[in-house]
């Protein structure tokens, strides 16, 4: 397996600027580097050394990055390739991915992005180390290891060139419907599949019979009750001495169960992005550095801004600093504690620069093993509220008589119906209860659904915590 703190890379660029800057950047990061000035320098290094990883100049004076990955192709080397380039050409990207680049990255580089796309490498090359570890331990003693190898939840095949089955563990041979695995031997792989999977998986077969860089593919099949099932497989081409195809080497695992979460994850998220779009407050999910990741069209009616205009923000970017500073060691503490947030009154600035009065409740959001990773919750406009609360008070406090009684609630008796909650009026008239407050405390009103409604009318938006 390879060590992940030492790869050893082949940088292969002209310029001796840029070579420098990446000499300096890799040796920080402690990989083991070869500097390339040319094609030429880069064929002869490649003839004398394996290299895990090449990072590769599209455009090398007159000549092309292409002819090293064709190099590579030709003489089945293995090593993993990320492209980089200054020119905005979305035709060399594809191109240039189809011959198995890892990554496409424009100039100028970010350190940062570079130093992620070498450890997606490595990340790959090991897992393709470990695969073929464990088929060469099938291959080289198959019946010593069938009992760990029928163990694994992974299906593992091997295939001749022609594609029969030479070797299958029992997990696949019993998902395929046989007791025994030596019921599969010597049989064409297509004659176990449906037609439709077996000519998506034509192509990856094909074209590891030319390379031995794996392939993953997913396929959707059918199982022996005629269910559709989901899976992954990874394909390795097998090559002997002369360079000839000798075995296709396959792994693959069902993933029906995680298409199916992914799918009802994603209903979800539509039913909760379709319920937005209807509701009267502002929803909104944030990340785990409190920036905006969803933002629903309401934030234009309470604060004036469009969607786009927040995400990628931070939600103290519309507070007013005062409010911000308030606010910020509430919402660390309540991370912490993995705790939601509760009818939270903040203050927010409207893009015409007046001052906003939200409620704020939400729930956070759990990546796999429980660490917050954000939030997902709703604000209300209650600034009506405190400003009727507020007229309220002085209302009440200009009613209180010389004596000193409160006689603020004489004669407020109101009779509501228990039925269609109609308001009783003096004139014998029942009038709705919006029109009987505009007319009689001059309200202003906007309709929403509280969450005792919203969890009866939606149970399955709070089930999963979709709603706070």
């Amino acid at each position: 397996m390879l060590n992940a703190s030492e790869p050893k890379i082949l940088v292969v660029e002209d310029d001796p600027q840029m070579r420098e800057s990446l000499r300096a950047l890799l040796s920080f990061y402690s990989f083991d580097i070869q500097m390339s000035i040319n094609l030429q320098d880069a064929f002869h290094f490649l003839s004398d050394t394996v290299y895990d990883l090449i990072l590769l100049d599209l455009h090398l004076n007159d000549q092309s990055g292409f002819e090293v990955m064709d190099y590579l192709e030709d003489n089945k080397l293995g090593t993993r390739v990320i492209i980089y380039t200054g020119e905005q050409s979305e035709k060399k990207a594809i191109k240039a991915l189809k011959k198995g680049a890892i990554d496409y990255l424009k100039k100028p580089i970010d350190p940062d992005e570079l130093i992620a796309s070498i450890n997606k490498g490595i990340t790959l090359l090991n897992q393709q180390s470990e695969k073929k570890q464990l088929v060469n331990t099938i291959i080289s003693s198959r019946e010593r290891y069938r009992r760990i190898i029928d163990s694994q939840k992974d299906y593992v095949l091997l295939l001749s060139k022609d594609y029969k089955i030479s070797f299958i563990n029992r997990p696949y041979a019993n998902s395929l419907g046989f007791n025994e695995p030596k019921e599969l031997i010597g049989r064409f792989y297509k004659e176990l599949i449906n037609e439709s999977a077996f000519n998506t998986l034509f192509g990856s077969l094909d074209a590891v019979r030319s390379s031995s860089t794996a392939m993953t593919v997913e396929l959707q099949i059918l199982d022996p009750n005629g269910l559709s099932r989901w899976q992954e497989w990874d394909f390795t081409g097998v090559f002997d001495k002369n360079g000839q195809l000798s075995e296709i080497q396959c792994i693959g695992r069902d993933v029906t169960q995680s298409k199916l979460r992914t799918k009802e994850l994603e209903e979800k998220k539509e039913k909760f992005r379709k319920l937005a779009e209807l509701t009267s407050d502002w929803l909104w999910e944030i990340d785990n550095n409190n920036v905006y990741t969803y933002v629903n069209p309401m934030v234009f009616d309470i604060l004036g801004y469009r969607p786009e205009e927040l995400l990628g923000k931070s939600l103290f970017d519309f507070m007013p600093a005062r409010e911000a500073k308030r606010m910020k060691p509430l919402f660390q503490r309540l991370k912490a504690e993995r705790k939601p947030l509760k009818a939270i009154e903040k203050i927010n600035r409207h893009k015409n620069g007046s001052e906003i009065i939200l409620e704020t409740s939400g729930v956070p959001i759990f990546d796999q093993v429980g660490a917050v990773i954000g939030y997902r919750g709703i604000d209300r406009n209650v600034t009506t509220r405190g400003m009727a609360e507020k007229k309220l008070s002085e209302k009440t406090d200009r009613r209180i008589d010389m004596s000193g009684k409160d006689t603020s609630n004489a004669g407020s008796l109101i009779i509501i119906c228990a039925s269609c909650k109609k308001v009783h009026e003096e004139n014998d008239n029942w009038s709705q209860i919006e029109n009987y407050f505009l007319t009689h405390f001059n309200f202003t009103f906007s309709h929403g659904i509280c969450p005792e409604c919203a969890k009866k009318l939606y149970p399955e938006l709070y089930k999963d915590n979709i709603l706070p």
